[in-house]
């Protein structure tokens, strides 16, 4: 987000949470699998963040629902996301903000502190924080299900790199993403969501990444008027690299405090090199007017 990644977001139709099927946009923090920077000849493997930095942009980083935030409504989102593989550990604190600008039109900005620990080659391990990149996104919606069988969206995404490149928690360069949404709304309960998108990656401090085609789907489930569940599958492929190809499952879920205030959580299990678990959890609040 992707995405939310992110600047991948589900939105509506959820009771626990304004974007319903999406436990917090950053709770699939998948941009573990967007590397070109998965070059096994380093000697030293590049710090993680950096590789979360590529993904970002787009919306990737999770299944993002179709509606946008409805007209005048504000959600502020504090998520708290921990990854870990063989040789990687990573935590950021995003706040992401999101807008309901115009009917059918939302936008939003997350940027937040990251912390990355990795295994060196000589044996020993190496650190960096600071401020990850911001993340810029604008959603419009272009067909609704009542007349056109499923509401479908275009996401537009753009990260600015302002985390550090020189300690490996960027690129140092800007991406670009294009997002297409869609949600089928099977029942008052069960709904359906695709997304396909492309991000442009910004060249990194060794020279040029790939690009991503990411893609996946999501099934949500309003198990109650307080708690919401949903399962998600996402895949990335770098434009050209077929067999670079990574995948990660979720499970999460949210429970509506009260009208204002939601929490939620989620475990994301990677089925590929890159992605070993990733938790998340977070909190939202939800300001002005609500559908």
């Amino acid at each position: 987000m992707a995405p939310e990644v992110r600047a991948v977001r589900p939105r509506q139709a959820g009771t626990p949470n304004p974007r319903r099927g999406r436990p917090g946009w950053q709770v699939l923090v998948l941009a573990l699998w967007l590397t070109g920077l998965w070059q096994a000849a380093a000697a030293t493997p590049p710090p993680l963040a950096g590789r979360l930095g590529e993904l970002f942009a787009g919306n990737a980083s999770s299944i993002d629902n179709a509606e946008p935030e409805p007209v005048g409504q504000l959600d502020a989102e504090l998520d708290l996301t921990y990854a870990h593989n063989h040789q990687t550990n990573f935590a950021e604190l995003p706040l992401n903000l999101t807008y309901g600008l115009f009917p059918r039109w939302d936008i939003s900005a997350t940027a937040g502190g990251v912390w990355d620990s990795y295994a060196t080659s000589d044996g020993g391990t190496q650190s960096a924080d600071g401020l990850g990149d911001l993340f810029l996104n604008s959603k419009l919606k272009l067909l609704d299900q009542e007349r056109f069988w499923a509401t479908q969206s275009i996401e537009f995404g753009l990260k600015l790199p302002t985390a550090s490149a020189s300690q490996g928690l960027g690129t140092g360069s800007p991406d670009y993403d294009l997002t297409w949404l869609l949600t089928r709304n099977l029942t008052d309960s069960l709904a359906v969501d695709v997304n396909l998108g492309y991000t442009w990656i910004g060249n990194g401090p060794d020279g040029p990444l790939n690009n991503q085609v990411h893609y996946g789907a999501a099934v949500e489930f309003q198990a109650t008027r307080q708690l919401n569940l949903v399962g998600q599958v996402l895949v990335a492929t770098p434009t050209g690299h077929l067999g670079e190809t990574e995948a990660a499952v979720n499970a999460g879920l949210g429970w509506r405090l009260s009208r204002q205030f939601s929490a939620h959580a989620s475990v994301t299990k990677g089925l590929g090199h890159l992605i070993g678990v990733i938790g998340t959890v977070g909190v939202t609040w939800t300001f002005g007017a609500r559908h």
